[in-house]
């Protein structure tokens, strides 16, 4: 049995020495192909397989040419196009509504109107009370500049707290 050495393209060291079955295998997974360099001896330069004369077609490294066939189609066989428009959120919305018309009817649920939350009507109160206290004791005090400066800040201060104690700090109720 004929063994051959197989040159590393890379390092190009020898590798082998290895017998026909291990290189028909290297050529299945494409280790070996046309341009590889063998040798017959380590001493031997190495030559390209396709030097070697009946060796590629022992190890099936023969370049086959494809002949395909040119398949004709008839008109009758072509597939015909088919028209697709683009999907727009208003047809599926309008889609939608239309299945639901369907299955419930034409019933529509009342729309629920939001009620005034009584924190309005509380915060209203309040400051109609606070500002009638803050004035009358304005008024009672004497009207000098300094105790209507102090009073409007009173009053400023007042509406700003309780805005910030009943729609920030407390919950809706």
């Amino acid at each position: 049995m004929q063994k051959m050495y197989l040159q590393d393209p890379e390092t190009e060291a020898l590798l082998g020495p290895f017998t026909m079955d291990q290189f028909r295998e290297l050529a299945e997974v494409g280790a070996l192909t046309n341009v590889s360099k063998v040798t017959l001896s380590p001493l031997d330069p190495p030559l390209e397989l396709s030097e070697y004369p009946g060796l590629c077609e022992r190890l099936l490294i023969v370049p086959r040419e494809l002949h395909l066939k040119a398949s004709q189609t008839s008109p009758s066989e072509e597939v015909e196009a088919v028209d697709i428009a683009p999907v727009s959120v208003d047809t599926i919305l309008q889609e939608n509504l239309a299945r639901e018309q369907e299955l419930r009817g034409d019933a529509m649920e009342p729309i629920i109107q939001r009620r005034r939350g009584r924190r309005t009507r509380d915060y209203i109160v309040l400051m109609l009370v606070g500002w009638t206290l803050v004035g009358t004791a304005i008024f009672v005090l004497g009207a000098n500049p300094m105790t209507l400066v102090f009073g409007i800040s009173l009053i400023t201060l007042y509406t700003i707290g309780t805005a910030w104690l009943l729609f920030g700090v407390i919950n809706r109720y």
